[in-house]
Order: C-alpha cells, then structure tokens, then sequence
C-alpha cells in the first residue's frame, strides 16, 4: 500500500517520494511504481491527461521519464536516478524536462503494478494507486507573498 507521497521544488528540479506501508518491491518487478505526471493540467492532452511517465522503463538501476506521443506510446527523454531506501522512493525530475521551468504546477498520480498498461479503469482492479481511482494530487508552489508598500 502506498501510504504517503510528497512533492517539493526548488528553482531547477521538482522531488516526488512515496512512501509504502512495506518494503518496497525490487524495481525490475513489472509495472513498478509508476509516477504520472499531468503537467499542463489538462485532461484533453496526453494519455487520460498525463503528459509523462516515469519507472515505466527501468534498466541497470535508472528509470526513464518518459513524454506521452499520444494514447498509450510514449517516448524516453530524461534518465532518473532513483533511491530507494526500505519503504521510501525518492526520485528528481529536472523542470524543464516535464516544461515547468518557470512555474510548478502540476497533478501527479502513483499507480504501482498495474495489470493492463493503457487502461485507465485498471486503475480500479489491479495494483495501489495513491489517489485512489481517477483522482490525483495536485502540487501548486502558490503565488509569491506580496510585500507591503510603505508610502
């Protein structure tokens, strides 16, 4: 069960963690802790409006962000490292890489051990998903807090 996922940024990159209610799974299982990523925060484009995957493709110990092409393909862009630490996923996406460069915004899903990839009502069957069904968390950095004028 995932328990817990936070986000946080800084000026350059955004970092996601989850956390498990057990030790994690080795990240070669199949369909491992998948991180969709609604960057532009519409649900008219990308795959059931996520515009990126990561941990879809895992290979020696990396994970690939990878930017949907349209329906359920998706082509590799960045490497991500990913640390793993007992029943703790921490990985780092650069900004730019998921076109947030000037701003953070953005809804995020974590959906680990899907059984049909490409079906979204999967996500109702099969593996743990955090939010729950269609849901998804929405991360927004807020408005800088305005300075008080003096006159």
């Amino acid at each position: 069960d995932i328990v817990s996922a936070k986000v946080a940024r800084d000026s350059t990159h955004l970092y996601f963690q989850a956390r498990t209610r057990d030790v994690l799974t080795p990240m070669n299982d199949p369909n491992w802790m998948w991180l969709l990523i609604d960057a532009d925060q519409n649900p008219k484009t990308g795959w059931e409006g996520y515009d990126f995957i990561v941990n879809r493709t895992i290979d020696g110990g990396e994970s690939w962000l990878e930017q949907n092409t349209g329906g359920w393909n998706w082509k590799k862009t960045v490497r991500i490292r990913v640390q793993i630490t007992g029943n703790d996923l921490m990985l780092t996406l650069p900004r730019a890489a998921v076109g947030l460069a000037n701003r953070a915004d953005l809804n995020f899903k974590w959906w680990d051990n899907p059984q049909k990839p490409g079906d979204i009502m999967d996500v109702y069957l099969s593996g743990d998903a955090a939010p729950d069904g269609r849901f998804s968390f929405c991360y927004t950095h807020g408005a800088p807090a305005a300075t008080p004028s003096i006159k």
